[in-house]
């Protein structure tokens, strides 16, 4: 009712403005840690959308990705939005999971004069086996390649528990070993 007494009705229609987000996606990874070969593929039903990534692109598809995680940002013309989000992962081939894959075995354990260490590494690969004391004390350092088999006489160390440890391209094997001499 304004000041002179006059009544008036406003009739507004508002649509649904509700956005159907069918959204899809397919990731292409990168085929390495530093490639930049990753792929986003989205799919949007219709037209007319906006798009944000993280990178700042605004294309309905990501390319040149390197591995990582990605958001986008999908608006619609009436101002509604989701965001999505996607993982590009780094492929590894079988022959580079092959030279990441290390292995350590000592026998015998407990060992009273001696111990063999069996350890098995990707042929050409280098590593480093290191043996220290249970608080830590650097016995010995053998640096080794490949595959291989060596013997440790015990008769210098004491009684007690030692680490031996074989790393290799960041890659860390770990076994215990008991030195009982009597």
């Amino acid at each position: 009712t304004s000041a002179a007494g006059c009544d008036t009705t406003l009739t507004c229609l508002v649509n649904d403005i509700t956005p159907i987000f069918n959204t899809s996606g397919v990731v292409t990874n990168a085929t390495c840690a530093t490639c930049t070969n990753g792929f986003i593929n989205v799919t949007m039903p219709g037209s007319g959308y906006d798009y944000l990534w993280s990178s700042g692109a605004t294309t309905q598809d990501a390319s040149l990705l390197v591995p990582g995680q990605y958001t986008l940002t999908i608006t619609t013309p009436e101002g509604c939005d989701t965001t999505l989000v996607f993982d590009v992962l780094n492929t590894v081939s079988l022959e580079e999971l092959k030279a990441l894959n290390i292995s350590i075995d000592i026998l015998p354990n407990p060992a009273t004069d001696h111990f063999i260490i069996n350890y098995e590494m990707a042929e050409g690969q280098s590593g480093e086996i290191t043996i220290t004391d249970a608080v830590g004390k650097l016995i010995k350092v053998i640096r080794v390649t490949g595959s291989d088999a060596l013997t440790i006489d015990v008769n210098s160390m004491a009684t007690g528990m030692y680490f031996v440890t074989l790393q290799s391209r960041k890659i860390t094997k770990i076994e215990r070993v008991v030195v009982n001499r009597q």
